[in-house]
C-alpha cells in the first residue's frame, strides 16, 4: 500500500574546488560514499539533523561530489513523520572537469505501522533539483520491512527495503534501489548497520551498481536522570557515520554517476530511533 507524501530535505553544500582536466576512461569505478549526520532532538516530537556528505572515485582520483544540508523531522500522531529538508551540492562533471552547483529542496512523509515483531514503513519523497540546465523533479517511494530477531542487550534486527524513482525528465519510473542487511544494538548508546545495496537504472550510466555499506550510530550526552523527558532529549546528540562502497559495471565512463542528482541522504536509512 502506498501512502501520500509530504516532506522536504534541506542541504547546503559549501565547496570550492578547482576544475581539473580528466582524460576519458571506460572502466569499472570503485566508489566510496561517506556521510556524517548530527541529530539533535529539540522536543519530544521534533528533531533537526545536519548532513555532510562526500563521494570519492578511484578512477578520478579524489572527491567528485560534496553535499551539506539539514533535515527537520516532525512526528504527527503515532504513525506519520514529516521531513522538510534542503540540500546544496557540488558535483564534478567528468567530461569537462568543471564543478557544477545544484540545490535540492525535498518534501517527504513516512508512514509506519508495528506488526510485531516487525515494523512496516512507507516513505514518499519529492525533490526539486535546480542547478545547471533546466530544473526537474524526482519522486521516490520506498517500502521497508524491519524485523527484530533478538530483544536482549545485543539486539539484532533484519531489514529489507526497495525504492523506486520517477524522474520528470524521463517521464517514467527509471531507477530501482534495493537493500538488505541487519542492525545490531550494542548498547543504549551504540548501534551498527551492515547491508548490501543494488541499484538498477534504465537511463543513467552505469546501469547496475552493487555496494556494501556500514552505518555506525553513537548517542552522546545524557539520556536519563532528568526530571522531564523533553529536557533529557535536549541534552542528547546522535552522530551517524556511514560509508557505502560501490562497484559499477565495467565499460562505462569513469565518474559518470556524478550526473545523478543527490536526492537526499542515500545511505543512512536504517539507524535505530
Amino acid at each position: 500500500m502506498t501512502w501520500p507524501v509530504l516532506g522536504a530535505l534541506l542541504c547546503v553544500v559549501t565547496c570550492s574546488a578547482q576544475a581539473r582536466e580528466i582524460p576519458p576512461q571506460t572502466s569499472a569505478d570503485f566508489q566510496a560514499w561517506n556521510e556524517i549526520d548530527l541529530t539533535a532532538p529539540l522536543a519530544v516530537r521534533f528533531q533537526l539533523t545536519w548532513v555532510s556528505w562526500v563521494r570519492l572515485s578511484s578512477s578520478l582520483g579524489g572527491p567528485v561530489t560534496y553535499a551539506n544540508g539539514a533535515d527537520a523531522d516532525l512526528k504527527l500522531g503515532g504513525h506519520m513523520t514529516l521531513t522538510p529538508s534542503y540540500y546544496t551540492y557540488d558535483s564534478l562533471k567528468s567530461a569537462t572537469g568543471q564543478w557544477v552547483k545544484a540545490r535540492e529542496p525535498v518534501l517527504a512523509a513516512t508512514f509506519a505501522r508495528e506488526l510485531q515483531p516487525c515494523q512496516l514503513s512507507d516513505r514518499n519523497r519529492i525533490a526539486l533539483v535546480a542547478g545547471e540546465g533546466d530544473a526537474y523533479w524526482v519522486y521516490r517511494i520506498r517500502a521497508k520491512l524491519d524485523c527484530r530477531v533478538s530483544a536482549d542487550l545485543l539486539g539484532v534486527s533484519l531489514f529489507v527495503w526497495d525504492e523506486v524513482f520517477h524522474y520528470s525528465v524521463f517521464h517514467s519510473w527509471t531507477r530501482n534501489r534495493f537493500a538488505q542487511g541487519f542492525h545490531i544494538t550494542v548498547n543504549k548508546r551504540c548501534g551498527v548497520d551492515l547491508y548490501y545495496l543494488h541499484q538498477a537504472d534504465e537511463e543513467v550510466q552505469p546501469r547496475d551498481i552493487n555496494g556494501v555499506g556500514i552505518t555506525l550510530q553513537l548517542r552522546l550526552g545524557s539520556t536519563a536522570g532528568s526530571s522531564t523527558a523533553s529536557s533529557a532529549l535536549r541534552r542528547s546528540l546522535t552522530v551517524y557515520f556511514a560509508s557505502d562502497f560501490e562497484i559499477p559495471a565495467a565499460g562505462v565512463e569513469a565518474g559518470s554517476p556524478s550526473t545523478t542528482p543527490f536526492t537526499g541522504r542515500p545511505y543512512i536509512e536504517n539507524g535505530v530511533s
